[in-house]
């Protein structure tokens, strides 16, 4: 028999299997109520009249939410060209989204 430990038995992978830092961002997250960021925040007219200044141009417009769930994101294409706009709270995505539909009619 071998005296070896394996990586389960090392007391610094338990640390690592618990979550650590990415346990603690969760529950900041959770905290600062990031995590009820959604389009629903943004009025209607404002988000059909991004739609319509971009596509009546021939472009196209995405809606989302970043990958940490820490903004709202626009991405405008056109042609090859990418314009990426974050939004990191539900009271700016409003104004953000009528600042776009002004600087892009």
């Amino acid at each position: 028999m071998s005296n070896r430990k394996g990586p389960n038995d090392d007391p610094r992978s338990e640390k690592k299997s618990k979550g650590g830092l990415a346990q603690k961002w969760a529950q900041v997250r959770t905290d600062d109520n990031v995590t009820n960021l959604g389009w629903d925040a943004c009025d209607s007219a404002a988000l059909l009249s991004l739609v319509t200044t971009i596509t009546d141009q021939g472009g196209a417009v995405i809606l989302g939410i970043t990958r940490d769930g820490g903004a709202l994101m626009v991405t405008v294409l056109d042609g090859d060209s990418k314009l990426k706009e974050y939004v990191p709270n539900n009271s700016d995505v409003t104004a953000v989204i009528w600042s776009l539909v002004e600087r892009l009619a």
